[in-house]
């Protein structure tokens, strides 16, 4: 976690904002208790009083499951490091994204923050996640998520190191 240089979380700013109104993301956070992984880029959280799968919004990691793909490994444990030793865990909508995935599950889509920092910026930065989804230069984050897989990409990092040597 060091030199960390993503968005930080700031409670103050979400005072009184609620993750969701009426089905509908509402810039808000919640704080959850991790479960389980599943891969990379989605896990198990306990939120409120449900067991909910959440795919963190705009990273598109390898596969882990049902079918392991190249780095689908190194992602799913990147992620289930921070998660298992977090001592905080919020998640965020985003008003310009839905609140819901469009798969059979329709897992809840959020930004997921780790003791402060944003584990999907990790997740790109890292090399362990592609962007995708991400429908417009007004979601949260736009700019961090950019600059991260600019920086991976130079820096054959990841799955990046295969597709640039």
């Amino acid at each position: 976690m060091n030199n960390y240089n993503g968005p930080i979380l700031d409670l103050n700013k979400y005072n009184g904002l609620h993750y969701c109104i009426d089905n509908k993301p509402n810039n808000g956070i919640l704080k959850v208790k991790y479960i389980s992984i599943i891969d990379g880029d989605t896990a198990y959280f306990k939120v409120s009083d449900n067991q909910e799968s959440i795919r963190f919004m705009v990273v598109d990691c390898p596969k882990y499951y049902p079918i392991l793909e190249e780095f689908g490994e190194e992602a799913m444990l990147f992620s289930k490091s921070y998660l298992e030793n977090a001592k905080e865990i919020y998640i965020e909508s985003d008003i310009n994204n839905t609140l819901k995935d469009d798969t059979l599950n329709h897992r809840l889509l959020a930004w997921i923050w780790v003791d402060g920092q944003l584990l999907n910026y990790l997740l790109v930065l890292n090399g362990l996640g592609d962007i995708k989804y991400l429908y417009n230069d007004k979601m949260k984050y736009y700019d961090y998520m950019i600059k991260a897989n600019d920086y991976a990409k130079m820096n054959n990092l990841g799955i990046y190191k295969k597709i640039n040597t």
